[in-house]
């Protein structure tokens, strides 16, 4: 018994040790390799292309044809506001990348998302409909990647909408 506490003692100091460098290289990576990710989104894009490195970001789009792009948050978080916008009739693909961060992504109530990816050490999931097999329509549909991290879609009106 006293060897399986040692021994079990020994793979969690490991594992801490592990997980520790790991966050301190990618600390280092995301501080190393900020200024190379594109940072310029206006809220009438119609494709996105997104980083939040080591900070924190709000953002909200007013899209007239959503069409997705790339969202990667990096040591830092962000509250992804697609509730303005309207998706493109053809649909729309993003591509999401959370490392050591966490992510919240709005979108309107009527949008139907597909969400297909993976999850290491961390989490993905969506409230928002999704749609049926054969369903005709647009569909915003979303490959994420995460590590150590969170990523969250979220459907619900928009609160300005309802303020009369």
């Amino acid at each position: 018994m006293v060897r399986l506490v040692r021994s079990l003692v020994r793979l969690l100091v490991a594992f801490t040790i592990a997980v520790t460098a790991a966050s301190l290289v990618s600390t280092a990576l995301a501080m190393a390799k900020r200024d190379q990710f594109p940072d310029d989104a206006e809220p009438e894009d119609d494709e996105l292309d997104l980083a939040t490195i080591l900070r924190a970001r709000k953002f909200r789009s007013e899209a007239k044809a959503f069409r997705g792009g790339r969202l990667i948050v990096w040591q830092g978080g962000a509250d992804i506001d697609l509730r303005g916008a309207s998706l493109d009739p053809a649909g729309a693909h993003l591509e999401v990348w959370t490392v050591f961060g966490g992510m919240l992504l709005r979108v309107p109530e009527d949008w139907r998302v597909r969400m297909r990816g993976v999850a290491v050490f961390g989490g993905a999931g969506s409230m928002a409909p999704q749609p049926e097999e054969g369903e005709a329509g647009p569909i915003l549909t979303i490959g994420y990647r995460t590590l150590f991290g969170g990523f969250s879609v979220t459907a619900e009106p928009d609160e300005e909408l309802l303020v009369a």
